[in-house]
């Protein structure tokens, strides 16, 4: 509760549950200390968001064995692939119904909830069913009861607030300092850019977040289950896809330079992607090597 008050000052809105504790506490320590950044904050879910052996587990080690997000893994893949070749526009774009599409099929199949009327009032309140539903599997006295929802409660706040003040806030009340706005983006009511990393990886994080929550309420395992197969292939293919992608960037920055909305950061910015093959003693590196060859033939 302490590091989502933080860091909101910074326009990060919440800590989702497979941030690490010492991650946590390593920005309080910086906070306490008055050395915390905004650029600090960036480049902390920056660096967390490419950590390749991480990230690219969520869809096949997580997302696939939702019955709730399964059906949508097709586009948080395919943001995912814009999103690392900086096509930020197109991967916002595609995760925001995405992550609309995902609590919609569970409050109409889950909670039997019409939303052909007042659709984004319901939407916004999806955490309260799942906490509800999370309660619902809790066993015990009372007081045991009362503790863990107190435990919810406070999981759940910030993302509450991020849906009711900013994704799916209504563009009457809607602050002018916020960029990740559903009904704003969808309709272009705005002509204000918001196609950045920052921002992609904020909704992100929501996917992450809404994991945690949706394979409780289905009483599954909340931990990894992804074959190392998988995930050798795909760290591989995403590994790649980066390399080549950055070679395209001053191309992409010179064609899009002359408009106004353009972001040269976007094309500028310098991220660290730490290889697979990084560190690794040379029997190690042959062995994966081969595995990469008879993976994806490369």
């Amino acid at each position: 509760m302490e590091a989502n008050s933080v860091l909101r000052k910074f326009n990060w809105h919440f800590i989702h549950p497979y941030i690490q504790v010492y991650q946590v506490e390593g920005i309080l320590r910086k906070h306490e200390r008055n050395e915390l950044t905004a650029e600090y904050v960036n480049a902390f879910f920056v660096e967390n968001f490419y950590n390749l052996d991480s990230t690219l587990t969520f869809i096949d080690g997580f997302f696939k064995r939702s019955v709730y997000f399964e059906p949508f893994n097709y586009f948080i893949e395919n943001s995912l692939i814009l999103c690392f070749q900086r096509d930020y526009i197109g991967a916002i774009n595609i995760l925001i119904p995405t992550i609309e599409g995902i609590l919609s099929g569970y409050l109409t199949s889950a909670e039997n909830l019409d939303l052909n009327r007042n659709r984004y009032q319901k939407i916004k309140k999806s955490s309260t069913y799942l906490k509800e539903r999370l309660l619902e599997k809790t066993e015990g006295p009372a007081d045991l009861v009362e503790q863990e929802r107190k435990y919810y409660d406070d999981w759940f706040e910030a993302i509450e607030k991020f849906f009711s003040e900013s994704l799916f806030c209504s563009t009457n009340d809607i602050d002018p300092g916020v960029d990740v706005n559903r009904h704003a983006i969808a309709h272009s009511l705005t002509l204000k850019p918001y196609d950045t990393l920052d921002n992609y990886i904020r909704l992100f994080n929501i996917l992450s977040f809404l994991i945690w929550a949706f394979l409780q309420v289905e009483g599954k395992s909340v931990l990894n289950h992804i074959d190392t197969e998988t995930f050798l292939r795909k760290r591989f293919l995403y590994e790649d896809l980066i390399k080549r992608s950055e070679r395209l960037l001053s191309g992409k920055k010179e064609l899009l330079k002359d408009y106004p909305l353009c972001q040269p950061m976007n094309f500028e910015r310098t991220i660290k992607i730490k290889s697979i093959l990084d560190g690794q003693s040379f029997k190690v590196k042959l062995g994966l090597l081969i595995r990469k060859y008879f993976l994806i033939g490369k």
